[in-house]
């Protein structure tokens, strides 16, 4: 679920999931996004700044209604650091510029769904990229299975 209410950042974002073989859907306001982000179906939700203010609340609440979804935010640049710290310990949850290339939201969601996969997920773990931030327990994640992998490699 996409969930932007820039239309051409929407279409492009939409674009890029779709042609990773993702099914995506969209929401246009901030109550869709809600409710969307709740459905056990959802494996990644995308969320931007203007349809989702309180993230944590909105996630909580996919949590409670049973989802498992990665969820993506997208933030302004410069609440980037205010909003990982709201979501530090939040499992499955990434935060990114919203003013990135949308091809970072499938970086991103590719990441998440490597190390913390689901039965909803369309697509398998796919591309990588170095994580230099977000939940504790996310990046701790990444470093033992990135420490892993090296020992392993030699």
């Amino acid at each position: 679920m996409v969930a932007e209410s820039d239309n051409t950042r929407r279409m492009v974002v939409g674009r890029v999931l779709r042609n990773a073989g993702d099914s995506v859907m969209f929401a246009v306001t901030k109550e869709d996004a809600e409710c969307f982000a709740q459905r056990e179906k959802i494996a990644l939700a995308v969320l931007n700044a203007e349809l989702a203010d309180d993230y944590a609340a909105t996630i909580g609440l996919a949590r409670s209604a049973g989802s498992k979804a990665s969820f993506i935010i997208c933030a302004n640049p410069k609440d980037l650091k205010t909003i990982r710290g709201a979501l530090d310990g939040a499992v499955g949850v990434g935060v990114i510029d919203a003013f990135a290339p949308p091809e970072n939201v499938l970086f991103a969601s590719n990441d998440l769904r490597r190390f913390n996969h689901n039965e909803n997920a369309t697509v398998p773990p796919g591309l990588g990229l170095s994580i230099i931030d977000g939940a504790k327990v996310d990046l701790q994640t990444w470093s033992d299975a990135y420490g892993a992998i090296s020992a392993a490699l030699g």
